[in-house]
């Protein structure tokens, strides 16, 4: 064969794959969308899924309250079964925090932790709360919901009920309800593509996952089509299962969205006056409502914090809040914008979310789980500085990334802060691993009490319970080092004058964060290694007065 002709076979089959390919562009330009009928039945195909995986753990940790309950009923003052009962929660049920048991006049006799600094005042004291007034003829399972540290939490209320059918009083167990649902919607999530979040048949948002949607009704839920909404949330309260759509304002994508909704209601435990309704949305369409700026800023981030410092030192509070949250402003381009805060976390100013200026953001959670604004204060309180937290880049569609913000108080009242985003670093930890975090700062706390603090720390400083995944810390408050298990050569430095790379005083911090609760928050620890410092999410809990325990999780995306 010539080589014109292997030339002339060459193009021809060329131009074969070229029809072919068209051809199948073109079948695939006329896959027609799926109706809306479609989309509610696969919908609620997923919701009806979701609800029974909800309903199987739901029933599982109901059935070990009430084993709890029926255990402690028969021997209450056997001081070593309670602790034996609480534990065997608090490692098994990570959303399970606290409980306290009543006798039948009311009178806390137990309180689990012993150290728990929210519940501990009760002890010895007359319980007047409502939601835990039962009696013998209660149901099984009561639930209430409240604030405690600071969250929304639910609180399960068991009769102590003996063998004999004496009534002895009432077990309270305090329960993280968005803990508990978290992983499950995570992963339901990542599967379906669908997002879901849980209410009360009272209508309280038990998990939701727009965390800018800050509130606990859904009745309190905003839309540009707020009759329409509220139309929605209404059925869902009233009809055991349905379809719907409505359209919402999403905060996170600064879209309005028209969303299919679908829902259905868990079967409630047959003595239990609590029955959650899983919500599954997904967006139809959507149209966009604030673009980007291109103006740059030519300015670095410090300058750029300053020159906005100044502006509201020469014009004042009024004026400088009208220009911060101008979305066409001078403080608003394309590298950085002006968030501004009151001292006790109000919004002042955001030119990307104004319908939610002058809501209270302090007790908002990112999807790690950290109230970045508390730590937005501390260092505001501190004089000003850095912060590493995460947030929705508008440059980048306004996905989920570690921001490295920098905070600086106008005044006592007020501060401002702006961030540059950092997309290289992993920003979300999944839930599965912070759970897996808890459990762990939980399996060390049970380690110390059972065994004393001194046999504890021995046994993790010889790396009994080490893990490569997740590193142990324990300070004294004085900020010696106790357990280091990954180097416990270091053990009994003092690291309290340590500081990150950005000048933060690591763990002073984290010291006053212990004090203060605790939970999840950003720090840049030091890698010893490569002598630098590297992001992780840590976990912080004070045991005892003087111990703080610190788990920590690298975020940083592997080379």
């Amino acid at each position: 064969m010539n080589h014109r002709s292997s030339c002339v076979i060459a193009v021809l089959i060329l131009l074969g794959l070229a029809v072919l390919c068209a051809g199948c562009i073109d079948q695939d330009q006329q896959q027609p969308s799926p109706s809306l009928e479609e989309t509610y039945a696969d919908q609620m195909r997923a919701t009806e899924n979701l609800t029974l995986q909800i309903s199987d753990k739901l029933a599982n940790l109901q059935e070990a309250l009430i084993q709890a309950a029926d255990t402690i009923a028969n021997d209450m003052e056997n001081t070593t079964l309670v602790d034996q009962e609480f534990n065997k929660l608090y490692l098994t049920y990570q959303e399970v925090e606290v409980f306290m048991i009543a006798d039948e006049h009311k009178i806390v006799r137990d309180v689990c932790p012993e150290d728990n600094s929210y519940l501990g005042p009760y002890l010895n004291t007359r319980i007047t709360n409502p939601y835990f007034n039962i009696t013998a003829d209660s149901p099984r399972l009561n639930f209430g919901h409240f604030q405690y540290e600071n969250r929304a939490v639910a609180a399960v209320v068991i009769p102590l009920i003996t063998s004999d059918k004496e009534y002895k009083g009432a077990l309270i167990t305090v329960v993280d309800s968005s803990l508990f649902y978290q992983d499950m919607i995570y992963a339901f999530q990542k599967n379906t593509g669908y997002h879901a979040w849980i209410v009360d048949e009272e209508g309280r948002i038990l998990y939701y996952p727009e965390r800018a949607q800050y509130t606990t009704d859904i009745m309190q839920l905003k839309s540009p089509n707020q009759t329409e909404l509220n139309q929605v949330l209404q059925a869902i309260l009233e009809k055991k299962s349905g379809v719907a759509t409505y359209s919402e304002y999403n905060y996170a994508k600064l879209k309005i969205t028209r969303q299919a909704a679908t829902w259905d209601t868990m079967p409630g435990y047959m003595d239990s006056n609590y029955v959650p309704i899983v919500v599954v949305t997904s967006e139809i369409n959507s149209s966009q409502q604030i673009t980007h700026p291109e103006e740059s800023a030519n300015q670095n981030l410090e300058e750029f914090i300053n020159a906005a410092y100044l502006f509201a030192k020469e014009n004042g509070r009024e004026a400088a809040l009208a220009e911060f949250n101008n979305p066409n402003g001078k403080f608003t381009t394309a590298e950085y914008y002006i968030a501004a805060f009151a001292m006790n976390g109000t919004l002042l100013s955001n030119p990307y979310r104004t319908e939610i200026v002058g809501e209270n953001r302090l007790n908002s959670e990112d999807v790690n789980g950290v109230h970045t604004l508390r730590m937005f204060a501390d260092r505001a309180l501190q004089g000003g500085g850095y912060v590493t937290n995460v947030y929705e880049n508008p440059a980048d569609d306004m996905q989920t990334e570690v921001k490295i913000s920098y905070v600086l108080p106008v005044n006592d009242e007020w501060y401002i802060t702006a961030g540059e985003f950092h997309p290289e670093i992993d920003a979300v930890v999944p839930p599965t691993v912070r759970i897996d975090m808890i459990q762990y700062a939980r399996s060390v706390e049970v380690l110390i009490q059972e065994n004393g603090r001194d046999a504890a720390a021995a046994s993790l400083n010889n790396k009994s319970h080490y893990r490569a995944d997740i590193e142990l810390n324990i300070f004294d408050k004085y900020g010696n080092l106790i357990v280091h298990d990954s180097n416990p050569e270091m053990v009994g430095t003092n690291l309290m004058g340590a500081t990150d790379i950005y000048g933060a005083s690591i763990i002073r911090e984290v010291i006053m964060f212990a004090g203060n609760g605790g939970g999840f928050r950003y720090t840049n620890m030091p890698l010893e290694t490569r002598e630098t410092t590297e992001l992780s999410l840590v976990y912080v809990k004070q045991i005892g007065d003087d111990r703080v325990l610190l788990i920590s999780v690298p975020m940083n995306k592997e080379e």
